[in-house]
């Protein structure tokens, strides 16, 4: 089992935070009614993909059966997108949306994650490197091509295909993690920040904000957070940042319970509105936490539910303050 990186995990942590955000955000105050919100949605899934293609690099190189790693990944990913996602839409909506719409009530993350870290892996094992480096870039066309006859359908193609780029990028990132000095650097990881700020509110004050500007956003966010995270010293603020990303797969699971008991709230101005929704989605962060530690203090339902062998949470389920 590789061992845990504090920043990758605190990039997680600071993600899944931004998702449940999001999701109160739309909830509470309707549907793109906040400019924080469209912040937001313009890079945080991009993240996710970029931290699991970072360590797609080191399981590939352990050469794990084919089968094995499919049946891992399948475990992993696909048993809790149908046990809790399926429940979930069960309750609230049906299960016709769940499987035949691209969103998947949500869940489609998991489902989409799945998809890209087989195929990935599959090219993965060809030994030439220079035909690996060219199956990657026909694995993307052909992602990019199945796109234009599969857009919003079962099998959620538009959320592959544009989540693709930032897995192999974090995958690339880690393969040449000699030139790392390059990225993490202090000048280019303001830059990225600054051209963040400039495109995001040029494209929002003057109406061109589309799918090529967001492409544009997540690469800049995801050089600055992957540069600031990493060059940043340890202190209280990344581990416990680094303690809700080691617990990510819980708050995203379960958080969609909660949001459904989320009613409009009369609250007026952007700030107050973020200020109200960052509590919320603390509270809902936290006992999703909770629930998932209750889950893992069973081996049996630790297993079943989210493919592990043993439990892994000890004593308590919340970090010292």
């Amino acid at each position: 089992m590789e061992k845990r990186i504090e920043h990758f995990d605190a990039i997680k942590g600071l993600a899944i935070i931004l998702v449940v955000l999001g999701h109160v955000l739309q909830r509470s105050f309707g549907q793109h009614v906040n400019v924080f919100e469209t912040i937001i949605y313009s890079f945080h899934m991009a993240l996710f993909m970029f931290v699991s293609g970072y360590f797609s690099y080191s399981i590939n190189k352990s050469n794990t059966g084919i089968l094995k790693f499919i049946t891992k990944k399948f475990r992993q990913l696909i048993i809790p997108f149908f046990l809790i996602g399926g429940f979930y839409s069960f309750i609230f909506s049906n299960m016709y949306s769940f499987i035949f719409s691209s969103f998947k009530m949500g869940y489609w993350f998991l489902y989409v994650l799945f998809v890209i870290s087989v195929f990935h892996y599959l090219v993965s094992r060809i030994k030439h490197e220079t035909l690996q480096f060219i199956g990657y870039f026909i694995l993307l066309l052909l992602f990019l091509w199945i796109r234009q006859f599969l857009n919003d359908d079962l099998f959620s193609i538009k959320f592959i295909s544009g989540n693709y780029p930032f897995f192999l990028l974090g995958y690339f990132v880690h393969k040449y993690l000699k030139y790392d000095k390059y990225i993490i650097n202090n000048n280019v990881v303001s830059i990225a920040l600054f051209l963040f700020i400039i495109v995001i509110t040029a494209s929002l004050n003057y109406g061109f904000y589309n799918s090529s500007i967001r492409f544009v956003l997540r690469l800049f966010a995801i050089v600055f957070f992957y540069g600031f995270f990493k060059n940043m010293s340890s202190c209280q603020l990344l581990s416990k940042l680094a303690w809700i990303g080691k617990n990510s797969i819980y708050i995203y699971v379960f958080h969609y319970f909660f949001i459904e008991g989320l009613v409009i709230v009369p609250i007026e101005g952007y700030m107050l509105q973020l200020i109200f929704s960052m509590v919320v989605a603390l509270v809902i962060t936290f006992i999703s936490v909770y629930i998932g530690h209750m889950c893992d203090a069973s081996n049996l339902v630790s297993t079943c539910i989210f493919g592990k062998s043993k439990t892994i949470i000890k004593n308590t389920y919340f970090p010292k303050i």
